[in-house]
């Protein structure tokens, strides 16, 4: 199918999310004194269409490696401090306040769901009742039902198929993964006894393989109509 206009900005905004993720990890990794490269664990298995936001990260990695000075270990203490506020911390902050909007939102969706499941069931039965009591000459009686039938199915199918576009499901679980990770960096740069630099690049990472998948979900997910 082709793609709209809308679908090609969409498309764009989601890249160049994609490459401000990558250049995040680069920065702090390069402020951390980390000699770890983003291009080297970023979209690999999404060659194609992604392949420019590697090469957009790899021309910033050979940038900084030719202006590459080294720092003394205070001020390399200092850069990991800020590395910690500024990137675990606030990444921290982030997905924890994204994560109990996102899982309202599901709930939301999924009591429309529910509601127009168990709402389509009592008027089924009461279209059966009516039908038993009163037989089937009333005609506009019958067509009422089935025209309010036809409306609670609708809707509880475009609540549901509206959910599953927007992927509300696995955008909340991959928020929690990530409000863990982070978490976890955090108390474990606290407690200190994992060396500092092997936590960052652990977390680095984990966020650029959750950040591919991300990508990859936005950008391919369709439209589910629900079964049954």
């Amino acid at each position: 199918m082709k793609k709209t206009s809308r679908d090609r900005v969409e498309d764009r905004f989601l890249d160049y999310r994609a490459l401000a993720e990558g250049l995040r990890v680069q920065f702090f990794w390069t402020l951390s004194g980390i000699s770890e490269n983003v291009s080297s664990h970023y979209l690999s298995k999404y060659e194609g269409l992604h392949t420019w936001i590697r090469k957009a990260v790899r021309s910033i990695e050979i940038a900084t490696l030719q202006n590459e000075s080294a720092e003394p270990a205070r001020r390399q203490s200092e850069f990991l401090g800020i590395t910690g506020k500024l990137w675990i911390e606030s990444q921290l902050e982030y997905f924890s306040s994204k994560k109990r909007p996102l899982l309202i939102r599901t709930q939301q969706f999924g009591n429309v769901v529910f509601l127009s499941f168990v709402l389509t069931l009592i008027v089924a039965l009461a279209y059966g009742i009516y039908v038993l009591a009163a037989g089937v000459e009333n005609g506009e009686a019958i067509n009422d039902f089935q025209i309010l039938l036809g409306v609670i199915a609708a809707v509880g199918v475009a609540a549901q198929a509206y959910k599953n576009k927007k992927a509300y499901d696995e955008l909340q679980r991959r928020y929690s993964l990530a409000q863990q990770t982070y978490a976890s960096a955090k108390r474990e740069l606290e407690i200190g006894k994992v060396p500092p630099e092997r936590i960052l690049i652990a977390v680095g990472r984990e966020a650029l393989l959750e950040n591919s998948d991300w990508l990859w979900t936005h950008r391919n997910v369709p439209i589910e109509v629900p079964k049954g």
